[in-house]
């Protein structure tokens, strides 16, 4: 799996087990009990809220 794919998992059912359909920022879950396609947007920095640890590492939440 590429890297950059390695973050996207299936809103139903978590897996990772997930493959781009097309161009157009469609995917599909290939988890064979679930198979759900789903669209996955690109997050900018203004959609997270940044949250610093106790050990000062940074982490960013979801608004």
């Amino acid at each position: 799996m590429h890297t950059e794919h390695a973050r996207i998992r299936c809103p139903v059912c978590h897996s990772a087990l997930v493959a781009p359909v097309g161009e157009k920022g469609l995917w599909e879950c290939r988890y064979h009990l679930c198979r759900a396609v789903f669209e996955v947007h690109q997050r900018s920095a203004r959609d997270q809220v940044p949250l610093v640890n106790e050990e000062g590492t940074l982490h960013l939440l979801e608004k």
